[in-house]
């Protein structure tokens, strides 16, 4: 990859890099795997795990058990994701691959934390619980949910965090070269995003288990967290779909901007609906298609 000289020598460069992604990922958690998804592509891969693996290690050995673990999901998904990606395999997979790594990291370290606190740990982890949920009735005082359903759900929050994180990663990555005065690596765009087919069946036979009155809980728990998860990667798809919407008729950035706000504050349920509508309609070939047709017009009447 060619680079445009640097104003500091390239260690130095790194060793920021390094911080400045722990620091990203304390703050603003899945931030942090841009800036991770910059030094990877930056400093190559052997530095990369090597750096990502002594950091992990100096937040174990001062303490900071929880951002370590939450550090080593973040290096460990977005350099597994880097890695299987220059091996050519598709972005799905790698993807895929990447976030189960770190489902596997998370769950060994949620292990490791029960079987420090004995016993109480269930009431440990519903008393995590109280904060949000303070938060939640004071904005819906009418809301049944409980902080034993919240716990519940934090299988799925923490992997479609996982998930976004990997998607803020891709989607940053140029930014955080050119802060670094890099080059940015030419990839495939994220408008071509697209859920494997499979994950449909998966999606429906989650929303059966859920809302069906089938009087198992923990059928219902599980397929509450795999409803979320899938809905998580169709609203992916849906920003993909409105994406390349937004690309065939021209829209200005502002608008852009403004459109994205609305969507993901307002509409989530819309942009998951368009992802879903996607396996059935394939707008974006659709468009593919219709603008080739415009090009062999225009070809014709030359």
């Amino acid at each position: 990859m060619s680079q445009t000289p640097l104003k500091m020598p390239k260690p130095i460069v790194i060793t920021l890099m390094t911080v400045w992604s722990v620091v990203m990922t304390a703050l603003l958690a899945f931030f942090g795997g841009s800036v991770l998804r910059g030094l990877k592509t930056f400093a190559g891969s052997k530095i990369y795990w090597m750096l990502g693996a002594l950091s992990t290690t100096l937040l174990i050995v001062s303490g900071q058990s929880s951002l370590s673990i939450a550090f080593a999901c973040m290096f460990l998904i977005v350099g597994t994701y880097s890695e299987l990606e220059d091996m050519e395999l598709s972005e799905g997979w790698s993807a895929f691959w990447a976030i189960s790594i770190g489902v596997l990291v998370g769950a060994a370290g949620v292990a490791f934390w029960i079987a420090s606190h004995g016993n109480g740990w269930y009431q440990t982890l519903l008393g995590f619980m109280e904060t949000p949920m303070s938060q939640l009735t004071k904005f819906q005082p009418e809301t049944t949910i409980t902080a034993e359903d919240l716990l519940f759900q934090t299988p799925a929050v923490l992997v479609i965090l996982m998930m976004l994180a990997l998607y803020m990663a891709v989607l940053f990555e140029s930014q955080v070269l050119k802060l670094v005065q890099a080059q940015p690596v030419k990839r495939r765009s994220l408008k071509s995003f697209k859920v494997a087919d499979f994950f449909l069946w998966v999606f429906l036979v989650s929303v059966l288990g859920a809302f069906l009155q089938h009087g198992y809980e923990p059928l219902a728990i599980i397929s509450a967290n795999v409803l979320y998860i899938t809905m998580a990667l169709y609203f992916f798809q849906g920003l993909a779909v409105i994406s390349s919407g937004f690309a065939k008729i021209r829209l200005g950035l502002f608008w852009q901007i403004l459109a994205y706000f609305i969507l993901v504050t307002q509409l989530l349920i819309v942009v998951c609906m368009v992802g879903i509508a996607d396996f059935w309609l394939e707008f974006r070939n659709r468009w593919k298609k219709s603008a080739q047709k415009e090009v062999k017009r225009e070809i014709f009447r030359k």
